[in-house]
């Protein structure tokens, strides 16, 4: 009786939030780029770099090549699709020699910040609450303009005059402990990711030279 009570309660609850206007119907999720008509292959990564997947690695993997024209390769990473280089794609065909070339970067704390119940508090967008690895996918379409690097043939430089500068980013987290944020005097804390929870370094005490 309470499993059957229990099962009523849950579908008049979903009945409830789909009948919400502009609360559940119409919310974005995050995976409108995902086409349900294709099939799609991890690629973990987890530091940044240009990444090669030859055709020897595809075939290994259960890709169909051969089977479709290499211009409908594509790859997908936070929501959006990533440029890439088809080596020959051109002719029509990926055969033995050809590849896939893309720039990738490893997680950060880019989709952290919808945890928290005020977004603003999230601590460090640059490091990932829960891993360092973010998935690539590929996968392929009917089509032939897919995203694409620009091939840049110009090796002439003599026409462009030199910066005396450049602006470089050295960046380094301090991650060796976790806070969970604000508790209250059972040392609960709220379910919901508050100000002051994430990765930092150690506690710094009142009075301490560090």
């Amino acid at each position: 009786m309470k499993y059957y009570k229990k099962n009523i309660i849950l579908f008049a609850t979903a009945i409830m939030l789909l009948m919400l206007p502009g609360k559940i119907e119409g919310l974005p999720l995050g995976n409108e780029w995902i086409d349900y008509g294709q099939r799609y292959y991890k690629i973990p990564i987890h530091e940044a770099g240009v990444y090669r997947i030859d055709y020897n690695t595809l075939v290994d993997a259960g890709v169909p090549v051969g089977t479709f024209d290499p211009r409908s390769f594509q790859i997908f990473a936070r929501g959006e699709e990533q440029p890439i280089y088809v080596k020959n794609e051109n002719t029509g065909l990926f055969q033995p020699g050809d590849y896939i070339e893309f720039y990738a970067e490893g997680n950060d704390g880019w989709f952290d910040e919808i945890l928290y119940k005020v977004p603003e508090n999230h601590p460090n967008p640059g490091y990932s609450l829960i891993t360092d690895t973010i998935t690539y996918y590929l996968t392929w379409n009917n089509l032939l303009n897919n995203k694409r690097f620009d091939i840049e043939t110009d090796t002439d430089f003599s026409g462009y005059s030199p910066s005396s500068y450049f602006w470089n980013v050295s960046r380094q987290d301090y991650t060796s402990h976790y806070f969970a944020g604000q508790t209250n005097n059972y040392g609960v804390t709220d379910p919901e990711y508050t100000a002051a929870q994430g990765w930092f370094d150690q506690r710094i005490g009142q009075g301490s030279s560090r």
